[in-house]
């Protein structure tokens, strides 16, 4: 979400004790039933705020504090990133841990 892109998932289909100790073996956790009602809310929450900013240009990025990111775009949209394992306040605005507004 920092930079304006969408959320990208690597799946497979059988097992995935089935990848082990094959060129693939550094993929964790990649059975796609077990992603794909989360990944479904993840691309429609992203979609949501990607919608506002496509085709528009950052105009500004900085770090609010540690482990928080804002940027803007040119069409007066911004958002705000929280890599913190915590929330935060900003502006008063919560913003959860790992998540963005």
């Amino acid at each position: 979400m920092e930079y304006g892109s969408n959320v990208y998932f690597t799946w497979i289909y059988k097992p995935n004790y089935m990848i082990k100790e094959t060129e693939y073996d550094y993929l964790n956790s990649v059975l796609y039933s077990q992603w794909i009602d989360v990944a479904q809310q993840m691309y429609h929450d992203v979609n949501k705020l990607l919608t506002k900013v496509r085709n528009r240009q950052i105009v500004s990025h900085r770090m609010l504090e540690d482990g928080v990111y804002r940027t803007d775009y040119e069409n007066g949209v911004y958002v705000i990133v929280n890599y913190n394992t915590v929330p935060v306040l900003i502006n008063g605005n919560a913003i959860d841990a790992e998540g963005f507004s």
